[in-house]
């Protein structure tokens, strides 16, 4: 099995979290189904705007991408532990964490070397499709 790892320093402007997608999605292209592409996506553009949100410093995205599954992360410099909430039901916000939760195999939180967090996650065909 084939695992192709990149990293990329996401840049804290408006379009971020879009062209985070556009990376992500170039990086699983020809490698995993469309289904689980589309669930990287998703999951790509809520950990980078939560990054952006709540995060603080320097943010960084890694991909590890195999044809079974691909491993996100998104780092930050801040000190703060991310977990869902209860969204607002007329409210916009809230639901980044959870629909991560939903359509990740498993994800989690953990302190970086260097300082800050890496929210993770992993995505499998199995949850996606």
């Amino acid at each position: 099995m084939s695992i192709s790892s990149s990293t990329s320093t996401v840049v804290r402007r408006r379009d971020a979290a879009l062209l985070a997608r556009r990376y992500a999605r170039a990086q699983c292209a020809g490698h995993t189904p469309p289904t689980l592409v589309e669930d990287v996506e998703l999951v790509v553009s809520e950990l980078v705007t939560n990054a952006m949100r709540h995060g603080r410093g320097q943010i960084t995205m890694h991909l590890e991408v195999a044809p079974d599954r691909v491993v996100v992360g998104v780092q930050d410099q801040g000190a703060g532990h991310p977990s869902p909430r209860e969204p607002d039901a007329t409210g916009v916000n809230g639901r980044g964490l959870a629909l991560v939760a939903i359509l990740a195999t498993e994800w989690g939180v953990r302190l970086a070397p260097a300082g800050g967090k890496v929210v993770w996650c992993v995505l499998t065909p199995a949850v996606s499709g």
